[in-house]
């Protein structure tokens, strides 16, 4: 733009102090200019184009290993299942026998040695990720089903409860994914500092109102939360203030959207609050 503009005033200025005629010169320049300005603009356009075909294979591919590690997990839960059905059988004739003949002992000994630890061991946390059954979208559930695994990976208790069934109305699907894992990737990324870390998720429906539920525990008894959601405010790093500033640039874009936020006791926690209108 520089270079042009002092061409075309040293051309004026020939023109009119010389008399040398340049009309056609400039003309000619402008063709040129415009030209290779739209080639610019083109060769743009076709590198942002590229690009964001490259992130969006590189998210169908996460999104693709995130199902098959899901169906892997789902596969494993179902053979423990069936390997417990048929222990459990075992036991219960056995339990029948004790009953049957009085024997206390035997019964006490039962209970001791395999069914006391069989509860505990279904009350695992691995088990939570069946409760994405009721996630409608496919998308959603594998990006959550990534995120348990991920926690999981880094030894964090994931606790879900998605009640009943359920798929987000009021806004676009690439919106609510962008702001779910952005929370649950910082949510992961906070409570590995925690003592105890844990993340637990909830989606709730009652009538026109959907509830995403977020918190998890951290290391910092308490945090300020008035300057979070600026851009850049964060001290575990820029992409972190950047995401969280994503996510209340999207909430502020729906207006039946809200996002409240709180921490208190080592806990953090995040509701999003969206009403689905005709």
């Amino acid at each position: 733009m520089g270079a042009y503009y002092l061409v075309m005033q040293s051309l004026s200025y020939f023109e009119y102090v010389q008399g040398i005629q340049s009309k056609t010169v400039r003309h000619l320049i402008l063709v040129f200019y415009l030209l290779f300005f739209m080639g610019v603009i083109k060769k743009l356009d076709t590198y942002l184009k590229e690009k964001l075909q490259e992130k969006l294979n590189q998210e169908q591919i996460l999104r693709y290993r995130d199902m098959e590690r899901y169906s892997r997990h789902i596969e494993e839960l179902y053979k423990e299942v069936r390997s417990f059905r048929h222990d459990y059988t075992n036991l219960l004739t056995s339990l029948r026998l004790g009953i049957e003949e009085e024997d206390m002992e035997q019964i006490k000994e039962i209970y001791d040695s395999v069914l006391k630890d069989s509860s505990q061991k279904l009350q695992d946390n691995k088990y939570d990720l069946g409760r994405l059954v009721n996630i409608r979208d496919r998308a959603l559930k594998s990006l959550l089903a990534g995120k348990f695994l991920k926690a999981i990976d880094k030894k964090i208790i994931f606790n879900v409860e998605v009640p009943e069934e359920i798929q987000v109305e009021e806004m676009s699907l690439l919106d609510f994914l962008t702001i779910v894992s952005i929370l649950c990737d910082n949510a992961i990324e906070a409570s590995i500092e925690a003592s105890q870390p844990h993340v637990s998720i909830a989606f709730f429906k009652n009538g026109e109102q959907e509830t995403f539920i977020i918190e998890n525990s951290i290391k910092e008894e308490s945090i300020d939360i008035s300057e979070i959601f600026s851009f850049g405010a964060s001290s575990k790093g820029e992409e972190r203030g950047v995401g969280l500033y994503t996510v209340m640039k999207i909430v502020e874009s729906h207006p039946n959207t809200s996002l409240n936020t709180t921490c208190q006791d080592q806990v953090f926690r995040q509701v999003l609050t969206m009403i689905h209108t005709e």
